[in-house]
């Protein structure tokens, strides 16, 4: 039996519900033989959690008895990242059988193997916009020389994946900077970002403006 689990909690339930379905339970009959049956788990929200925990790509194979109470015994997990073993081995001993038969009495099972197989998602790659024209120059020259003092100002706005900028706010110090810097950043153009290589909306653009020290594009 081989369970396949991913990173996303959907993706765990849809391999938990493809690989675990659990058998009917049989009713034991007297002089019956049959192999153990499973009726709960292994556990995939231990699984889940270490793949949260650890987020590496790997496998383990568990090898153990299902004793003749019905419980994993004499569990042994090897894994290609160790640090996974502790996680299959709570996983598998949370599993619940109906005991193997043979003449009707329950007897241990002969060693047995389940593999998990940890699937890491990887975040897509990204690059943020890039400013490829600067705010108006001009503009915030005439608003240095009419307020005649030197500031500082943040804008924050939006790139859209057209390159288009919207949502443009600016917090300026001194305050009486804003109006001007506001007309000025019309003037801002963009690149937009991109999410694995297509463009993408960036809702927190920033850059920031230091005036009467060195002026926007000059």
């Amino acid at each position: 039996m081989k369970l396949t689990l991913a990173a996303g909690a959907v993706a765990l339930a849809t391999a938990l519900t493809a690989t675990m379905a659990l058998a009917p339970l049989a009713s034991a009959q007297e002089g019956e033989s049959r192999p153990p049956v499973n009726i709960k788990g292994p556990d995939g929200g231990i699984i889940q959690a270490a793949v949260d925990e650890i987020r590496k790509s790997g496998e383990c194979r568990v090898v153990f008895v299902v004793s003749k109470e019905g419980k994993p015994d004499k569990i042994e997990p090897k894994c290609s990242v160790p640090e996974y073993e502790p996680f299959a081995a709570k996983a598998i001993a949370a599993a619940e059988y109906e005991p193997e038969l043979i003449d009707g009495v329950p007897v241990p099972t002969n060693p047995m193997a389940q593999t998990f197989s940890f699937a890491v998602q990887e975040a897509a790659a990204q690059t943020p916009p890039v400013k490829v024209a600067d705010v108006n120059a001009r503009t915030v020259q005439l608003a240095f020389r009419k307020i005649k003092e030197p500031g500082s100002c943040k804008l924050t706005f939006m790139v859209r994946a057209t390159g288009a900028i919207e949502d443009l706010k600016a917090a300026c110090d001194p305050a009486a900077y804003e109006d001007a810097i506001l007309r000025a950043a019309k003037d801002l153009k963009y690149q937009p970002g991109t999410r694995d290589g297509q463009p993408v909306d960036w809702p927190d653009a920033e850059t920031t403006l230091t005036i009467g020290v060195r002026a926007p594009g000059g």
